[in-house]
């Protein structure tokens, strides 16, 4: 992003969070920089990390296990139950630091390597990181058409971004993804049409004073976890604010006629098989044979998934007591220097909230 970019999204307003940029185990700058960030907007200040840290032992966290395969006589809609419940479990992070680090513009195949890290790492997600996930886990789904949705929302000064990954299955749409709010981010696949499920989205904003301006519905995703295509993210951009109703949903209906025109079918059950086979044949990073290292090698891989462990369990305590405090939160308001409630240095690896 440049300077100029950064600049107009400051003078638009936003809710600013921190990006790990360093992979995991997590180096020791963003680690501290992550418990200083969450002690200057939590009322609880540094109490609520001395408190944690300072503990000896905490209690074991059972690690949740992805939904990577299911029976043939499951149905689509079960298995989405199943991978909704899965991001779920992987918790909503208030931690304010963007644990991996999602490039829109990377080809699916690079997006697809970021998900496998997020199965093994088992942190909190955002919502960017729940919709690539959420790829990843339905890529080998028959006749499911995915695709995601961008909400932009204005809610008293602050803008705040959404997305979902959008889902069409024998002639209905629905919607998994990660949201605070359970209303906005799993929609079971039972609406007819895709303006009745935007529709929606827009109602669940305004219970929630938020005054959405702008929804982005992007192209289909392909099942392919091998292609070097990227994620067409803005397809169609609707202006909530200038467009009335029955204009909204008829561009919709419409834009969603050209999806399905457009969309092959060419995932069947009959090359599923041939799908499969090729994940298991793709190569996983970070595997490699024990009788080719050295032993200071493999003590080194020892203590760096020893340290993963550890700060996992202590994240994850930290993104608990934080939840349970959320509403309490002091969200920092973006100022034109910046935002108010918290001195933030390192403006480049800062980001809007997805």
């Amino acid at each position: 992003m440049s300077e100029d970019e950064e600049t107009q999204q400051r003078l638009n307003g936003g809710v600013w969070f921190y990006v790990n940029r360093t992979g995991f185990p997590m180096d020791d700058a963003t680690w501290g920089r992550m418990w200083d960030y969450a002690a200057k907007i939590h009322p609880s200040g540094c109490a609520i990390q001395s408190g944690i840290r300072s503990q000896r032992t905490l209690p074991a966290l059972a690690l949740p296990h992805a939904p990577l395969s299911f029976a043939v006589s499951v149905t689509i809609p079960t298995r989405l139950t199943s991978i909704q419940k899965y991001l779920k479990q992987l918790q909503y992070n208030h931690t304010g630091t963007q644990f991996f680090d999602i490039k829109k513009n990377r080809p699916i195949c690079g997006l697809m390597d970021c998900a496998r890290d997020m199965i093994c790492a088992s942190l909190p997600i955002k919502c960017l990181e729940a919709v690539v996930l959420a790829v990843y886990l339905t890529n080998y789904f028959p006749g499911l058409d995915r695709f995601p949705i961008s909400f932009r929302s204005n809610c008293r000064g602050n803008i705040h971004r959404h997305v979902v990954l959008a889902l069409h299955h024998n002639g209905q749409y629905g919607c998994i993804g990660m949201s605070r709010r359970d209303d906005l981010m799993h929609k079971p696949i039972a609406f007819e049409r895709l303006s009745d499920l935007i529709m929606d989205f827009i109602c669940c904003y305004k219970k929630y004073d938020h005054d959405l301006e702008k929804v982005k519905i992007g192209a289909t995703i392909p099942h392919d976890p091998h292609t070097y295509e990227s994620i067409q993210w803005k397809a169609l951009t609707l202006s909530v604010r200038k467009q009335n109703v029955n204009e909204l949903t008829k561009e919709i209906d419409r834009f969603a006629r050209e999806l399905r025109r457009q969309n092959p079918r060419w995932l069947s059950a009959s090359n599923i098989h041939a799908l499969q086979k090729l994940r298991n044949l793709s190569p996983k990073r970070s595997q490699h044979s024990r009788g080719s290292q050295s032993a200071e090698t493999i003590r080194k891989d020892k203590t760096e998934d020893r340290l993963m462990r550890d700060r996992r369990v202590l994240a994850m305590a930290f993104n608990n007591r934080l939840c349970q405090g959320r509403s309490q939160v002091q969200v920092p308001r973006v100022t034109e220097s910046g935002p108010e409630t918290s001195p933030l240095t390192s403006v480049s690896s800062l980001h809007f909230r997805q």
